[in-house]
């Protein structure tokens, strides 16, 4: 529900807007800008398992000409770990991108750079656009877009303001020289000059729960989508499968319950009036990527609730805190 509360003029408590958004390649450039808004990044960031079912995080994210590296965390049975291998990626400058009708990609954009290579292509295909990502030794993923089409969430707000757009790839390949299967997202961010993430009232104050859902069942359904409850009035959830967009609205409200190590256990969603749940994975909390102090990331899995099928393949990386905001 919408607060009844005036605000000023041309604010609007951060009530959100959102869609489905079509595959452009050009405005997924760090060049492009909406309104007054300007890229802040680009997220690569996903979640994979080895037939064994070890699990595996990713995090990269790409600003203007630099990246800052990989975050690459491994299961140790019980939480995800810092690999050894993570200082061994490519990090720094500079990035270099192109982008047509048909394709983008960005890449290392000099003959001698520290780490291992790094690559993101996604290309126009007829049936399903294809994606690309490959660091060297490291890892090398490739999937498509699931619906082929992506997520879109926009705050007007008069001081401030953002708009995220986030396409959902399922993938197969290696991590670490063994084969994964799983999701990951490419994100793009959008805030006001002079703004970032960290500092930005959304991770300070407003974010309360929000995760990328990537589902895939065994009676081969896939289900994938942007779902955040948050103060105030903003909230979003945005949900495809591969036919497209299935649920748009900003009525989203949650339920989070904590284990003794303050990180999620489960998250209870009601969405639309529909309840879903996000559930952590046993081995899904993330200790080494939780520095702020009240920040508790954690990977998992989203159903409806009382689904009956099966889930195959899955990824929900989870943003929640533990400061008891609402």
């Amino acid at each position: 529900m919408v607060t009844l509360v005036p605000q000023r003029r041309g604010d609007f408590n951060h009530q959100t807007v959102v869609s489905a958004i079509e595959v452009n390649f050009r405005e997924m450039l760090p060049t492009w800008t909406y309104g007054p808004l300007i890229q802040d990044g680009l997220y690569l960031y996903g979640s994979f398992r080895t037939p064994e079912g070890k699990l595996h995080t990713l995090l990269r994210k790409v600003a203007s000409e630099l990246s800052y590296g990989l975050v690459l965390n491994v299961s140790d049975g019980t939480a995800l770990q810092t690999s050894p291998r993570q200082p061994d990626a490519f990090r720094g400058g500079s990035v270099r991108f192109t982008a047509d009708d048909d394709h983008f990609r960005m890449h290392v954009g000099m003959a001698r750079s520290p780490g291992e290579p790094f690559l993101l292509e996604v290309r126009k295909e007829p049936a399903q656009d294809q994606v690309v990502w490959d660091e060297g030794d490291i890892l090398h993923l490739e999937g498509f877009i699931v619906g082929n089409a992506g997520a879109a969430m926009y705050d007007p707000m008069r001081d401030g303001g953002n708009l995220y757009c986030s396409y959902m790839i399922r993938a197969s390949g290696h991590i670490l020289g063994e084969p994964v299967e799983g999701f990951f997202g490419f994100d793009q961010q959008h805030l006001r000059p002079g703004t970032i993430w960290r500092t930005a009232p959304y991770f300070n104050e407003l974010e309360i729960a929000w995760h990328t859902m990537t589902t895939e069942y065994d009676d081969g359904t896939i289900e994938v989508g942007q779902i955040c409850h948050g103060g105030k009035d903003w909230g979003f959830a945005v949900m495809l499968n591969s036919d497209g967009p299935f649920k748009l609205t900003t009525d989203v409200t949650s339920k989070i319950t904590f284990g003794d190590d303050e990180f999620p256990r489960k998250v209870e969603y009601l969405i639309d009036g529909e309840e879903w749940d996000w559930v952590a994975s046993p081995d899904g909390i993330m200790p080494y990527y939780a520095k702020d102090p009240t920040y508790r990331p954690c990977d998992g899995t989203t159903t409806r609730r009382g689904e009956t099928r099966k889930v195959v393949c899955s990824a929900g990386f989870l943003d929640a805190f533990n400061d008891g905001r609402s």
